[in-house]
């Protein structure tokens, strides 16, 4: 078994049938505060969270208990993403590019729009796979995003 630690982020390999070689593009992080969502919802109502929100995230957050939450992880995951992705032109890939939706057990699922799709499979070698880990978390006041956007084959 081999361990490489790198940024705090423990890889373990062991040799199975086959060995990926995982190659990290990039590392996000973003800490937001509830505050401040909640603050700019006052100020904006819902008109902030419409342009940040995809229709599905907008449906799952009004079912859930705590919107402004709900909100600042998506927006803080968001921001992750586009610095892991190294990219920061807003005009070619927008907030609704990117959605972070609720699965089941608590686990997420990251969707890309087909612009966005697009736009990462230049990132990534021919014959190679993106892949996109993510994790959250929250305190009573901020939460946290942390995205690793990388690619990787089977040998």
């Amino acid at each position: 078994m081999k361990e490489l630690v790198f940024d705090n982020i423990i890889f373990i390999y062991k040799k199975i049938n086959c060995q990926r070689k995982l190659m990290i593009l990039g590392i996000g992080v973003d800490i937001c505060s509830k505050k401040r969502i909640d603050n700019i919802l006052k100020k904006l109502d819902h008109h902030f969270s419409r342009q940040i929100l995809t229709d599905v995230e907008m449906k799952q957050g009004i079912a859930s208990t705590d919107f402004s939450k709900y909100l600042a992880l998506r927006f803080s995951f968001k921001e992750a993403f586009y610095k892991a992705a190294n990219y920061s032109n807003q005009k070619l890939l927008g907030w609704k590019d990117i959605s972070l939706l609720d699965f089941h057990n608590g686990e997420f699922k990251v969707n890309l729009s087909e612009k966005a799709e697009i736009i990462m499979k230049k990132k990534v070698p021919l014959g190679k796979k993106l892949n996109i880990n993510v994790s959250v978390g929250d305190t009573d006041t901020l939460v946290i995003s942390k995205v690793i956007v990388s690619y990787y084959s089977s040998i």
